[in-house]
C-alpha cells in the first residue's frame, strides 16, 4: 500500500501551571491554553502562534476536504487539545495517524515487566531524530513551553513547525518499513484515537463518598487486623511493617520462619507480596500480616487515590491517561499520574531559605489497570448523570484464540454454544463427568465451584508454556489455591493430554502449536498476530535466551490478537456511537466500556451486542475464523452496580 496522502501536525502548550499543558481539560477553565499550532505538507509548514479556534478548524478541515490524513507525534494528545477547545466534530471526522506508533509497529522488541521503565526503547520524537537524523535534531534543544518574550516564541514556533515537519517526514519513513497487512493493522488501531482523545478530556465520573466509605471500612479492617496481631504476637509493637528491612527482620530473625524467596535487587529475603503469600499458608501470624499490608495497600492506592485525583482535578472526575499499544503485545494501559516541576523552599541554619525545583507526580488519574473486582472498590467509578454504564467483555477471548491457532478439535469443540471450556479442565483434574460439574456448579456447589476455578486457572495459564515454579507462585498469588509443585506437575500433563494441539503429547517436546510457533517464529524473526501486527524476535535462540524468546514465540499471537480484536472493535464503536450519543469510556482486560443517555442505553447496548460479536475479521484482517467470538454484555448505574443486559431495567 502506497503511502496516503498525509499532512503533518503539532501543537505546543503551556498552562498556569507548568503541568497544566500536559492536561488537556483546563482548557474548559482557562488555565491552560494551546500556544502554537504548525501544519507541513509538501516540505512546507505553515503555523500560527496563540491560535484562534477558526485558526484550527481551517487546519482540520483542510484534511477533511483534502480527504488526507492528519499525523501527529502522540496524536491523541493533540486530537484531545482540539476537542478540549471545541473541536470536537472536526475531529472525529478526521482520518488520523500516528508516527509514534508506526514506529513501534516497524520496530518494536518484547519488553516485560522485569526490564526497567528507564531501560526501554524511547518512542520519543527527540530519540527518532537522535536515531535516524542526529544533524537535524538542534531544534528539539529548545523546551522553554512557557514562553513569553518575543524571541523565545519565535523558538517555540520555529520547535513546533520543525516537529509537524518530521513527523510527517516519519510517517512516511516508518509506513514504509510495514507490510502490507502490517500497514492495515495500523489503520485499523489509528481508528481509536478520536475516542481516547475525547476520555482524556471527559474523565471518569468517580463519587468521592463511594471512596470515603471504601477508606473507612479499610481502615477499620487494618486497625482490626493490627489488634489481633498484636494480641497474639506483642513483639510487632514498635516495628514499622512498611518496611522492608524491619519485616524482615521479624519474619525470619524473630519468627523464624523459612526463607523461599530472595530479593533481585538486595539478594536479602523477600518481603514482597509473594513471600507473604506462601508464608501465609505456613503460619497465622503471617497470614494477618499479609490481611493487614492488603488492606492498607488497597486503602491507599483505591480509596486515597481516588480521593487525591479528584480534589487535584477539581471537577469531579479522574483521568487515568489512556495509551495506545502501550505494551509490545498491543494493549491499552492506563497511567494515574503526570509529571510536574514544583519549586521547593528549604531553610537551613546556614543559607537560610534555599530555592530549587524537582519533578514530582500529580494524581491527575487512578490506578485503572489495576482496579479490584469487589464491588465496593467498583461503585466508586460511575458515568456522568443522565447516562448509563455498559461493558462488552469478549468471552474467553484468549481459550478461544488458543483454540484458533492450534486447531486442537478439543479446544474447539468447547467454544461452541452452551460449552464451559473452564468447568472441562475442571473436571479433568479433579476426575469428574464434565455434565455433572457444570449443573453442580450452577446449583451453587461450592466443591464444584472450586474445581471449576481450577480448570480456569489451567486453561488461563497453561496454555502459554508457563513453567512449574512460576505457575505453582500465580496459583497461590492471583487465584489463593493452596496448591504445591507435585500438584502443578500433575495438572500440567494432564492439561496437554486433553489439548494435544497445544503442548503436543504428555513428556514430549515436539508437536502442537508451541513446537511449530516456535520453528516458525525462529525461520522469520518475528512473530505475528491474526491481524498481522508483528513484534521482532531477533536475539539469541540459545541459551539463556532461549525461554523468554521462545514464549513470547508462544504467546503474541494470542495475546497481540487478542489487542488487534479490541482495537477492531473500538473502530466499529466508533462508527456507532454517534447513532446513540454514547461515548467510549474506557478498557480494560478483556472488556469494552461505554456510556449511553439512559434513554438510549438498552437500544443501544443491543445494537452494540450484536455488532461486537460478529466483527468483520474477514474483511478487516483477511482471515476466515471456525469459531464465533461473542461478547457478554453488562449495563448499570456504576461500575460496580453492572448487571446482565437482559435482567436490566431502571423501572
Amino acid at each position: 500500500m502506497i503511502f496516503p496522502l498525509t499532512f503533518g501536525l503539532d501543537l505546543e502548550t503551556a498552562g498556569v501551571k507548568s503541568e497544566y499543558a500536559l492536561q488537556p481539560f483546563r482548557a474548559g477553565s482557562k488555565s491552560g491554553r494551546i500556544t502554537a499550532a504548525s501544519m507541513a505538507a509538501n516540505g512546507k509548514t505553515f503555523g500560527v502562534l496563540n491560535p484562534s479556534i477558526e485558526s484550527l478548524r481551517t487546519m482540520l478541515n483542510a484534511a477533511i476536504q483534502s480527504d488526507a490524513y492528519l499525523v501527529g507525534w502522540n496524536t491523541a494528545f493533540d486530537a484531545a487539545w482540539l476537542i478540549a477547545v471545541g473541536l470536537e466534530q472536526e475531529v472525529f471526522q478526521v482520518k488520523w495517524l500516528d508516527s509514534m506508533l508506526l514506529w513501534r509497529h516497524a520496530v518494536v522488541e518484547p519488553e516485560g515487566e522485569d526490564v526497567p521503565r528507564q531501560k526501554r526503547k524511547s518512542y520519543s520524537l527527540e530519540s527518532a531524530m537522535k536515531e535516524f537524523y542526529p544533524d537535524d535534531a538542534e531544534f528539539k534543544e529548545f523546551k522553554d513551553f512557557q514562553a513569553t518574550d518575543d524571541t523565545s516564541l519565535d523558538l517555540l514556533l520555529h520547535r513546533n513547525e520543525m516537529d509537524a515537519l518530521w513527523t510527517l517526514r516519519f510517517a512516511e519513513k516508518f509506513w514504509g518499513m510495514l507490510e502490507g497487512r502490517q500497514q492495515v493493522a495500523a489503520l485499523i488501531e489509528a481508528r481509536c484515537i478520536p475516542s481516547m482523545a475525547k476520555t482524556k478530556v471527559m474523565g471518569l465520573k468517580a463519587s468521592p463518598t463511594a471512596a470515603q466509605e471504601l477508606s473507612d471500612r479499610l481502615e477499620a479492617e487494618a486497625a482490626s487486623i493490627y489488634k489481633e496481631l498484636l494480641d497474639t504476637s506483642p513483639e510487632i509493637e514498635g516495628v514499622n511493617l512498611a518496611s522492608s528491612p524491619q519485616l524482615q527482620t521479624l519474619l525470619y530473625d524473630v519468627w523464624k520462619l523459612p526463607v523461599d524467596r530472595f530479593s533481585k535487587k538486595t539478594g536479602a529475603p523477600s518481603t514482597d507480596k509473594y513471600a507473604l503469600f506462601d508464608l501465609a499458608f505456613l503460619d497465622p501470624r503471617a497470614s494477618l500480616l499479609k490481611k493487614l499490608r492488603e488492606a492498607k495497600n488497597n486503602r491507599k492506592k483505591y480509596a486515597i487515590g481516588t480521593l487525591n485525583s479528584l480534589e487535584y482535578n477539581g471537577d469531579g472526575h479522574v483521568r487515568p491517561q489512556a495509551k495506545i499499544f502501550s505494551t509490545y503485545t498491543s494493549r491499552i494501559t492506563y497511567g494515574s499520574s503526570d509529571k510536574a516541576t514544583i519549586e521547593v523552599v528549604k531553610t537551613t541554619k546556614a543559607k537560610g531559605e534555599v530555592r530549587s525545583t524537582k519533578k514530582v507526580e500529580v494524581p491527575v488519574g487512578i490506578a485503572l489497570h489495576q482496579w479490584k473486582r469487589g464491588k465496593e472498590y467498583r461503585r466508586i467509578i460511575q458515568p456522568p448523570p443522565g447516562y448509563l454504564l455498559t461493558e462488552f467483555d469478549f468471552a474467553g477471548q484468549e481459550f478461544r484464540w488458543m483454540a484458533v491457532a492450534s486447531g486442537d478439535e478439543t479446544m474447539l469443540s468447547l467454544c461452541a454454544p452452551g460449552e464451559d471450556a473452564h468447568s472441562y479442565m475442571g473436571a479433568q483434574i479433579a476426575q469428574r463427568d464434565y455434565r455433572e460439574l457444570i449443573k453442580m456448579v450452577k446449583d451453587g456447589d461450592a466443591p464444584a465451584a472450586n474445581d471449576r476455578k481450577c480448570g480456569k486457572f489451567c486453561n488461563l495459564s497453561y496454555q502459554f508454556r508457563v513453567s512449574v515454579k512460576t505457575a505453582t507462585v500465580k496459583a497461590r498469588v492471583e487465584y489463593e489455591m493452596d496448591v504445591d509443585e507435585n500438584f502443578i506437575r500433575q495438572s500440567q500433563v494432564i492439561y496437554k493430554g486433553s489439548y494435544p494441539g497445544v503442548g503436543g503429547q504428555p513428556y514430549q517436546r515436539t508437536g502442537g502449536y508451541w513446537a511449530s510457533q516456535i520453528e516458525k517464529c525462529k525461520r522469520l524473526g518475528y512473530a505475528e498476530t491474526f491481524a498481522g501486527r508483528r513484534v521482532q524476535l531477533t536475539g539469541n535462540w540459545a541459551g539463556r535466551d532461549a525461554w523468554p524468546m521462545e514464549s513470547t514465540a508462544i504467546n503474541y499471537p494470542i495475546q497481540g490478537t487478542g489487542g488487534d480484536q479490541k482495537y477492531l472493535a473500538l473502530a466499529i464503536a466508533r462508527n456507532l456511537l454517534p447513532q446513540f450519543g454514547g461515548y467510549f469510556y474506557y478498557e480494560l482486560h478483556d472488556g469494552l466500556f461505554f456510556i449511553f443517555p439512559e434513554d438510549k442505553a438498552e437500544v443501544a447496548s443491543q445494537v452494540f451486542l450484536t455488532e461486537l460479536s460478529s466483527l468483520p475479521y474477514e474483511k478487516a484482517w483477511g482471515v476466515k475464523l471456525p469459531i464465533q467470538f461473542p461478547v457478554d454484555a453488562k449495563i448499570g448505574v456504576s461500575w460496580g452496580d453492572l448487571m446482565d443486559l437482559n435482567k436490566f431495567s431502571l423501572r
